[in-house]
């Protein structure tokens, strides 16, 4: 006979934990995709990409000051839409 934990496909897995994980992932995505086309782009490049808001100014063509607002109002909508019971 095989012990119970060895017919497990992988004992280690918390499968509450990765069911949580994944909705929150599904918030955040649903989050980001609230946001307008201009303050995504600067989240992903800066968040996902890991560039600098110099370096987002740069690649885009757009002045700094820009990419520096939008980066704000992008992080001031997901917080909000995040801290909402039950949303995005």
């Amino acid at each position: 006979a095989v012990p119970f934990e060895e017919t497990l496909v992988d004992p280690n897995n918390d499968v509450p934990a990765l069911a949580a994980a994944r909705e929150e992932a599904a918030l955040v995505q649903r989050a980001l995709a609230s946001l307008s086309p201009e303050q995504r782009l600067v989240i992903e490049l800066s968040f996902f990409k890991g560039l600098t808001r110099r370096e987002i100014a740069r690649q885009l063509d757009w002045p700094e000051g820009t990419v520096h607002t939008r980066a704000r109002l992008a992080l001031q909508n997901l917080r909000g839409r995040l801290d909402e019971p039950g949303q995005p």
